[in-house]
């Protein structure tokens, strides 16, 4: 059986990508995927784009909070309800290439490692390519701190054990 991978997504306001980053995370080529959206009080049409999906895939959790958190906040109420040993957590203007997950599922049993991250796009709001950030595999996340926009890490590095 395939690990759960639970993909929290905190929002706040951010429906201009919002569709975008939803689609590329139920698009994974890996499917045992949990998305845990976490509606950080939008005023703006978030929330009806999230309730779209949510009635239409049934691997979506809908988190609203009240007032609005800010991130710290929204992601830790994503983290305590997840139910993935695999965990990661996007932006509503992140999308994930459709392997992007399993690719690190992978690299994570291949290598046996806690957290793998992965090279990146920067793309405009146009879709169009306009940097990448490679990752050097000399340099190593403890010195250089250079997780960037797509990580992986298993359940119990964010509970600290």
């Amino acid at each position: 059986m395939k690990k759960l991978v639970s993909i929290i997504l905190p929002v706040f306001n951010g429906e201009q990508f919002l569709a975008q980053s939803i689609d590329s995370c139920l698009k994974q080529s890996y499917c045992n995927i949990e998305l845990i959206i976490v509606n950080d009080a939008s005023t703006d049409g978030s929330y009806s784009i999230i309730e779209k999906f949510a009635n239409t895939d049934n691997r979506i959790r809908v988190i609203n909070n009240a007032n609005n958190r800010k991130l710290p906040a929204s992601l830790n109420i994503g983290h305590r309800v997840a139910n993935g040993s695999l965990m990661t957590w996007t932006s509503d203007d992140n999308i994930y290439t459709p392997n992007a997950i399993e690719e690190m599922v992978n690299g994570m049993g291949n290598n046996k490692a806690d957290i793998v991250y992965s090279n990146f796009y920067h793309i405009d709001e146009h879709d169009t390519i306009i940097g990448s950030y490679v990752y050097c595999k000399t340099r190593t996340i403890l010195l250089d701190n250079i997780v960037g926009a797509c990580f992986l890490y298993r359940k119990k590095v964010y509970e600290g054990l």
